[in-house]
């Protein structure tokens, strides 16, 4: 099946999919405060009827890198007197603003998203003031004052992947996190499948020796997942290309062939593209023409 992509603010594009056509959306947000992709700003909250007037300027002490400023912002934001705030998703002033705005989106997901489906969201931590500021744990609580029901947090160990700045006052780490939220307390999920049973393997080669899958507890539970980022040549473009052994587990244990896989943070579609080649209908929102255009090709 080919991906069908929306291009465009997913709070604009979700409301034209048909109620109950999407299983299940697997995505990622931008994470905040850690890199300005240049996507287009968009004006979030405030008075909707309001004539916006925003005072832009670059955030002073933005941070444009994963962990500790790295350089910087190439976006400028601001604030309208009727409390609006025009802006990327990521660049918000605070995390609090940010978690607003991620479960703003996600409220325009529970109309398209089928009684029996699921919300997979992979989401990483960041800094401010020298602290963590606990945005995945921010995430999960606030999702679930919404009523959402949170059903699983499980590690994402990034092998190969775009780490923490080096720091000589904290141990650096590589790890996010992968939330499994669902709309009602019962969902459709399939325990039997076969990908469940494959335990991380080592995989030997040369040049990258790392651990592949899912890494099991002496009982056979679940501990984290640990899939190795390759690089490739889109990452020239997109920072944060998904992998695709990421993917395939959440697809398989959630949908039904045939059934419409949902990435409301699209990139470049690699989501689409791994639904597609499952048998799944992929479908791919993202608000950035450039990658929007990659997606449709099928370049992931």
């Amino acid at each position: 099946m080919t991906p069908l992509v929306l291009t465009g603010d997913c709070r604009e594009m979700l409301p034209t999919l048909a109620p109950g056509s999407v299983q299940t959306c697997i995505t990622t947000p931008p994470y905040w405060s850690t890199r300005d992709y240049e996507v287009p700003p968009l004006i979030w909250g405030g008075d909707p009827g309001h004539d916006h007037s925003f005072h832009l300027r670059f955030r002073a002490g933005q941070h444009t890198g994963y962990g500790d400023h790295q350089g910087p912002p190439k976006t400028k934001t601001g604030t309208c007197l009727c409390g609006a705030w025009f802006g990327p998703l990521g660049l918000e002033p605070t995390v609090g603003l940010y978690i607003d705005h991620v479960t703003e989106c996600f409220h325009f997901l529970r109309r398209p998203l089928a009684d029996d489906g699921t919300l997979w969201v992979s989401i990483g931590d960041s800094y401010a003031n020298k602290s963590l500021v606990e945005a995945p744990s921010q995430l999960a609580l606030q999702m679930r004052s919404q009523g959402w029901f949170l059903r699983s947090r499980i590690p994402w160990i990034k092998r190969g992947a775009m780490h923490e700045r080096p720091s000589k006052d904290r141990l650096t780490g590589n790890i996010d996190y992968l939330f499994m939220f669902s709309k009602n307390p019962s969902y459709y999920y399939d325990p039997t499948t076969a990908i469940l049973q494959r335990k991380a393997q080592r995989i030997t080669d040369f040049f990258d020796l790392s651990w592949q899958g899912l890494l099991l507890d002496a009982d056979g539970e679940p501990m984290a997942l640990m899939v190795n980022q390759r690089h490739t040549k889109l990452e020239e473009d997109h920072y944060a290309l998904f992998p695709n052994q990421l993917i395939e587990p959440l697809v398989e244990l959630t949908t039904r062939e045939g059934d419409a896989v949902l990435d409301m943070f699209g990139g470049v579609g690699t989501t689409g593209a791994v639904a597609a080649q499952m048998g799944r209908q992929g479908i791919v929102c993202e608000l950035k023409p450039s990658w929007a255009r990659l997606a449709k090709m099928g370049v992931a």
